[in-house]
């Protein structure tokens, strides 16, 4: 029974996966309508990463699962640390004053504000 629970969590995952890649919306729309609409594309493809994860940690001896876990913590530290970086400094120039503003002009609620009198 103990031997179930990997290949449990990597059916989970390849089955989320596949929900992200393929977009079985286009085949099934009435069964995956409401699963892409509540959930989106981007939660099942983290669900299913996990899944595997979680299956091969769960597969692995203790001390080889704790040693990748170590090693996936820091490479993917590395990795966010430098692509979220530029992404962080993107969005905080976006939300300064004098952008706000400018903005505000292509909205046509705002436009009716600033004619008022």
């Amino acid at each position: 029974m103990k031997q179930m629970k990997p290949i449990a969590f990597f059916l989970i995952g390849v089955f989320f996966l596949s929900l992200a890649l393929f977009h079985f919306f286009g085949l099934f729309q009435d069964i995956f309508k409401p699963v892409y609409g509540f959930i989106g594309p981007e939660v099942l493809y983290i669900g299913g990463v996990a899944a595997l994860i979680i299956a091969l940690f769960s597969w692995l001896p203790t001390w080889l699962s704790i040693l990748l876990f170590l090693v996936l913590v820091f490479g993917g530290g590395f990795y966010f640390k430098d692509n979220l970086e530029p992404a962080s400094q993107a969005v905080s120039k976006a939300l300064t004053s004098e952008n706000i503003p400018a903005a505000a002009e292509g909205n046509p609620a705002a436009a009716e504000e600033k004619s008022a009198p």
